[in-house]
């Protein structure tokens, strides 16, 4: 099974979802440039998500590749 997830890793998953707003989604981005623990919790969450099925939500566009 998947690692268990860190407490905050909300955040994370929201970025992969494509549920944060513009400004917050750029900032998060940013963080992710230096910040390992972040970049891992967003690959956490894109493995997660990969395999669930679904249509994209009005206004959100997926970060993960898989459908």
């Amino acid at each position: 099974m998947s690692k268990p997830v860190k407490p905050g890793a909300s955040e994370a998953a929201e970025y992969v979802l494509g549920l944060l707003g513009k400004e917050d989604s750029r900032a998060f981005a940013q963080r992710l440039k230096s910040d390992e623990a972040l970049r891992a919790q967003v690959e956490y969450w894109e493995g997660m998500f990969s395999s669930l099925p679904g249509e994209e939500a009005p206004g959100h566009s997926r970060r993960w590749k898989g459908h």
